[in-house]
């Protein structure tokens, strides 16, 4: 029996998302054109994939009563930094200082 890797659910779920944002966005006609588009959904995909691996440290915080340690569970997000407290994600364009932060661009 053929088994995903750890995260590739997610990452396919992602990704299945995403295009039919692109669908939906050229199906609109928007103004912005076919690179703002492709921009806006790769954005949400970090979106996405930041809040799935917030929700993971969250559970490794349940569990152990630190961030230390913990990993995101998806192989396009990096654990920059984990503390007691805090911890910042990062993925190749966009990164999320948590708890309670929001996705924002650039590196932690």
């Amino acid at each position: 029996m053929w088994r995903d890797a750890p995260g590739e659910s997610m990452r396919r779920f992602l990704l299945t998302l995403a295009l039919a944002a692109v669908v939906a966005l050229a199906g609109c006609g928007g103004s912005g054109g076919v690179a703002s588009d492709v921009g806006a959904v790769v954005g949400m995909i970090d979106r996405a994939e930041l809040t799935a691996g917030a929700a993971n440290l969250q559970q490794w915080r349940q569990a152990h009563n630190t961030y230390a340690g913990a990993a995101s569970g998806l192989s396009g997000v990096t654990v920059v930094r984990a503390d007691g407290d805090t911890w910042c994600l990062q993925t190749t364009s966009a990164h999320e200082v948590g708890p309670g932060g929001t996705p924002a661009s650039g590196p932690c």
